[in-house]
């Protein structure tokens, strides 16, 4: 993604949200600007020490992967399959 705009970095947030049937994620300004995957980690909730509740976290993280199509910046969910086209982004492929 090049350059991306706020309206852009809002429009990735709902995507990826979307795939999660609304849960807030937390992106980086600067995310899928230096590469074409978007890991995220799942929260590890703690308690009052800081320690984890759940003890050791077995999850597996959610990828993402951005593509250049006819259709333009396609975001896609790696274990669903789920396709987003990004209106306002601008991507160009990597070399």
């Amino acid at each position: 993604m090049v350059d991306p705009s706020e309206q852009t970095r809002a429009e990735l947030k709902r995507a990826v949200e979307a795939t999660y049937q609304g849960a807030g994620v937390l992106l980086a300004d600067d995310a899928l600007t230096t590469g074409s995957s978007l890991v995220l980690e799942h929260a590890h909730p703690r308690d009052a020490a800081g320690l984890p509740l759940n003890g050791r976290e077995v999850g597996r993280p959610e990828i993402f992967d951005l593509v250049v199509t006819r259709e333009g910046c396609v975001l896609i969910h790696q274990r669903s399959g789920q396709r987003t086209v990004l209106r306002t982004a601008r991507c160009v492929p990597r070399r």
